[in-house]
């Protein structure tokens, strides 16, 4: 970016918040307490964008999600618990939803 494009950005941001962003010093420009709220915010939005690129990359790749299983009672302990420990190896984020009945439905 040039340093005419920077500035009309910064104009630009200042003009949309309605106070002044930046104090502009002999050494450069500094933050006002405005601009640090900004920037806080942004630093947030930055972070949680940053954090739903990763969701769902995961949700991708199927490392995270909900599977849900109906199941007979006495086959959890026997039969299910080993396949989710093995599950859980290759998709540690995924979640799941056990219902046990003793019948069909």
């Amino acid at each position: 970016m040039t340093q005419s494009g920077l500035s009309k950005t910064l104009a630009r941001l200042e003009a949309e918040a309605g106070m002044p962003l930046f104090e502009r010093t002999p050494r450069g420009l500094v933050l006002t307490s405005v601009g640090k709220t900004l920037h806080a915010h942004a630093r947030k939005i930055s972070l949680a964008a940053s954090d739903m690129r990763q969701e769902l990359a995961e949700q991708r790749v199927a490392k995270a999600g909900t599977v849900r299983i109906g199941a007979i009672p006495y086959l959890v302990p026997s039969l299910l618990s080993p396949l989710l420990a093995q599950f859980f190896v290759s998709r540690p984020l995924a979640v799941f939803s056990i219902e046990t009945h003793l019948s069909a439905r």
